[in-house]
């Protein structure tokens, strides 16, 4: 099971430079007393006069606009963000994917000739008692093609027929027939693996043979129309490397409709491809399917040779495949490790709780160090931070300080106001009067 990689050291940040983020203020009078929420935060926040949000950081002459500190929008922040959102969530996805490498699988073709009996036995010897005569033993070869991977590092070895779906050995029309000159493998669902192919047949003649090897790609893989495989520049690939090919060439070329985006419109090689003019996103896997085919199988010409003077009757062939990437196993068990993930939670608490530790440290230093470079100018901020905040919890609204002084009702909007005022007085005066005496007056 995937690891769930989570931002709780960000989101640590944030709700330590904002406390009033978590905590919402809510209507209180101050007769009521502080809210618990208040007193737990002050009790939290001993030692750091500037509690409120940001305070030392928020003003003072120390405080430096560029200095991202901890800052959670700070470049190396959102760098940190951008790898745990965007990058460590891809590697469950790696271990979905095949992981594959190319390696040299080296392939054996071999032949042994057997002569007629009457050939190898020497006059005045005599043959098996009681067995068929020497000449009844007509001559026969018999051909093996067998492989192995150079290199392999792995301790368990891949049979070689692991590697093919399917293997097809042409002989020669001419010499055996019509309906014996094939010999055909297709890989079953109950096929067992071996390590090589024999075939065995009559003969005292040399033996012109064709193998066509079909390997079997894991996941499968096709082979494009000639026209798009130019076009895009991928001959032989998966269904999924193929779509992800188009969608770049899409993008590459604006082929994309700036209105309709499910829609693209087809420039002139999609037109002679897809022979349409439009073409939506749904019916690209529809159009796709005509214009794949089987891979090409390995065609080897061999020449089977019967000379007993002919020392030289193995030949070597390298081909490419695909193998399991031993760093697949590898990450699967080290995402399904319950060990891993607990040491990972463990680490992820400590992170948290250090950067934390680290926030409260540095927002003391920075109130210290505003207070020590201009105190008089930093003591009237902190006043005033404070009286905000007080407002804040209390609920009080506007300026207690302003409203006691004389020219503040001196403005435009005092007229309107006591208008309003007055006009909501007599609305007031005239329910009470109809709820006294049990009419509605018009």
């Amino acid at each position: 099971m995937a690891p769930s990689f989570s931002l709780c050291a960000c989101c640590s940040l944030a709700s330590l430079s904002n406390p009033m983020a978590s905590h919402p203020p809510r209507p209180l009078s101050v007769a009521g007393g502080w809210p618990k929420w208040v007193m737990s935060l002050r009790r939290a926040c001993v030692g750091i006069p500037g509690w409120r949000s940001g305070l030392a950081p928020a003003f003072g002459p120390g405080r430096d606009p560029g200095d991202p500190g901890l800052n959670p929008t700070s470049s190396s922040r959102c760098k940190a963000k951008i790898i745990f959102e965007n990058i460590l969530p891809q590697i469950p996805t790696f271990t979905s994917t095949p992981l594959t490498r190319k390696r040299k699988l080296r392939i054996y073709i071999s032949n042994t000739f057997s002569p007629s009996k009457a050939e190898g036995v020497t006059a005045g010897t005599a043959g098996p008692p009681g067995g068929t005569p020497a000449g009844d033993k007509v001559a026969s070869w018999e051909l093996r093609v067998e492989g192995k991977l150079l290199d392999d590092p792995s301790k368990q070895k891949r049979k070689f027929s692991s590697f093919f779906k399917r293997l097809v050995i042409e002989l020669d029309k001419e010499l055996y027939g019509p309906d014996n000159h094939l010999v055909e493998w297709h890989r079953m669902p109950t096929t067992q693996e071996t390590d090589g192919f024999q075939v065995k047949r009559p003969g005292d003649l040399n033996v012109k043979c064709t193998l066509l090897l079909m390997l079997d790609h894991q996941p499968p893989q096709y082979k494009l129309e000639p026209r798009l495989a130019r076009l895009l520049g991928v001959h032989t690939q998966t269904r999924a490397a193929i779509m992800q090919a188009l969608w770049l060439y899409i993008k590459h070329n604006q082929l994309q409709d700036g209105h309709e985006h499910e829609y693209i419109s087809c420039n002139r090689y999609f037109r002679q491809i897809f022979s349409c003019g439009r073409l939506c996103f749904s019916e690209i896997p529809m159009k796709l399917a005509g214009l794949l085919q089987h891979p090409d199988p390995i065609v080897i010409n061999h020449v089977i040779n019967v000379d007993p003077n002919d020392q030289k009757k193995t030949a070597c062939y390298d081909i490419d495949v695909e193998v399991d990437d031993p760093l697949k196993a590898q990450m699967s068990n080290f995402l399904a490790s319950t060990t891993s993930q607990q040491e990972i939670a463990s680490l992820d608490v400590k992170i948290h709780e250090t950067i934390e530790s680290i926030n409260q440290l540095k927002t003391q230093r920075d109130f210290m160090l505003s207070f020590s470079t201009d105190p008089q100018d930093f003591i009237q901020e902190w006043f005033h931070s404070q009286r905000r905040d007080l407002k804040i919890i209390t609920d009080v609204i506007g300026n207690p300080e302003e409203e006691r002084r004389a020219a503040f009702y001196h403005q435009p909007w005092a007229q309107e106001a006591v208008g309003r005022h007055i006009f909501a007085k007599v609305q007031q005066r005239r329910q009470e009067l109809e709820q006294v005496l049990g009419i509605r007056l018009t």
